[in-house]
């Protein structure tokens, strides 16, 4: 799984459409051993509210990995929302997640992994 920008063209008659007619999405791109793309998911939680970064509603992605295991998909900011992040465990069952994520841990508060660990005994 990497994290990447993901370029969509938007149609100019939509007001929220940028000038250069391109959405730019905070995105996580799954891969599978042959290098073939098995999910794509598009962050819906902008941390921030910049307008740099194009949000939507929230859509449930998932992959099932080559030794069997299926994977929930989401992004940063978006674990502190119910959809997508708990909406995946309480509405597919999915108990495996892949996340990507950028927040200062600065010791001895390890924000990230305590934020995460949290999130995971709630939902069990």
């Amino acid at each position: 799984v990497i994290n990447v920008c993901d370029l969509q063209p938007c149609n100019m008659t939509d007001p929220h459409c940028p000038p250069d007619g391109m959405y730019l999405y905070n995105t996580d791109v799954a891969f599978g051993p042959d290098g073939s793309v098995l999910a794509k998911y598009h962050k819906t939680h902008l941390f921030d509210g910049s307008n740099k970064w194009n949000a939507h509603a929230p859509s449930l992605v998932t992959f099932t990995a080559k030794f069997g295991v299926t994977f929930g998909m989401f992004i940063c900011f978006d674990i502190l929302f119910p959809n997508p992040a708990a909406k995946l465990h309480q509405e597919l069952g999915i108990t495996d997640f892949v996340t990507s994520a950028a927040w200062d841990n600065i010791p001895p508060v390890q924000t990230a992994p305590l934020t995460q660990a949290a999130w995971s005994y709630m939902q069990s």
